[in-house]
């Protein structure tokens, strides 16, 4: 069964500022911010991580279990391929 996997798009540019991250690109007009868990997930995806272990890590962090944050973590991934900040890759 394939497997998707994220990571930061390498033509993201990005500055931190205490726990909130400012994305970009040169082509893109605006930029996003990201602080809380996106934040977290944002570092996590610093090398490429399937949504399973993103939920894993971060249910890890906070305490809490996978099943509840799952669905919210597969809708950051999406919004976050989507605004071209995370790349996907499916492998087998």
């Amino acid at each position: 069964m394939p497997r998707t996997t994220y990571c930061q798009s390498p033509l993201v540019l990005q500055r931190r500022v205490g726990r909130e991250v400012l994305i970009t690109r040169v082509d893109y007009g605006a930029f996003d911010s990201l602080a809380g868990t996106a934040y977290d997930a944002w570092n996590l995806l610093g090398r490429a991580k399937t949504s399973d272990q993103v939920v894993a890590s971060l249910a890890e962090r906070y305490q809490v279990d996978a099943a509840c944050i799952q669905e919210d973590v597969e809708r950051l991934l999406e919004e976050l391929v989507k605004r071209q900040w995370v790349t996907s890759l499916e492998r087998a």
